[in-house]
């Protein structure tokens, strides 16, 4: 996928979050393959889901976006692939604090301990 592509998933991604649970089936049916691929990028390219995840972030500063994003794709990243993504993810943050933003809404419960308890620790969550 390149990034062109890549840009292209997240501005429909984007589109659909943005749409909220109100929509209607068909205000949702040009856009829902968006969140389907989103969806099958995070389980199989964690990676790529990475630069997706990144690329929303820089499109979109709405918050009802972000915060979809975070309980989404940057939970279930973080659940299937946080220790491989947990480096990026931290070289990421001086740069970019809207992670910061994302990562308080994700919920660690799911996680693998070591993952939750360095999230935890970003976040400045106890316990």
């Amino acid at each position: 996928m390149d990034d062109v592509e890549l840009k292209r998933m997240a501005k429909a991604w984007i589109e659909f979050q943005e749409l909220g649970s109100n929509a209607s089936p068909e205000q949702e049916a040009p856009l829902i393959w968006a969140y389907d691929a989103v969806h099958d990028l995070v389980a199989r390219s964690p990676y790529l889901a990475w630069k997706l995840i990144l690329t929303v972030v820089e499109l979109s500063r709405n918050e009802r976006v972000l915060g979809m994003l975070a309980a989404g794709p940057v939970e279930d990243l973080l659940v299937g692939y946080g220790s491989e993504i947990l480096p990026d993810l931290l070289s990421s943050l001086p740069s970019n604090p809207a992670l910061l933003r994302i990562l308080e809404g994700v919920w660690t419960t799911r996680m693998d301990r070591e993952v939750a308890r360095k999230i935890a620790s970003i976040v400045g969550r106890t316990g």
